[in-house]
């Protein structure tokens, strides 16, 4: 059973990451988007960083986090909201 719950609480640990790191690449593909100069460009990459969002979200209900790794989780993806809706609004 101890093994059990390791593996239980690698997993965790290994998707928590993966999701934090996920949000962290579409904050970045946002500021990369702001700073292209084709529109056509622009739009791609925060397609990118809607697709992150969307993908993350669904899958964070299955991940058991840590406090810190929750804190984190919601600082990036509140971040990451307010970055798509203002991007939704001046486009």
């Amino acid at each position: 059973m101890r093994t059990f719950s390791r593996l239980q609480q690698e997993s965790n640990r290994i998707g928590a990451e993966f999701l934090i790191t996920k949000l962290d690449t579409a904050l970045i593909l946002l500021n990369t988007a702001d700073t292209t100069g084709s529109e056509e460009a622009r739009r791609r990459i925060r397609s990118y960083a809607q697709d992150a969002y969307d993908s993350v979200v669904p899958l964070q209900q299955r991940v058991i986090m840590t406090p810190l790794q929750k804190e984190l989780y919601q600082q990036r993806i509140s971040a990451l909201q307010l970055r798509l809706k203002a991007d939704t609004k001046t486009a």
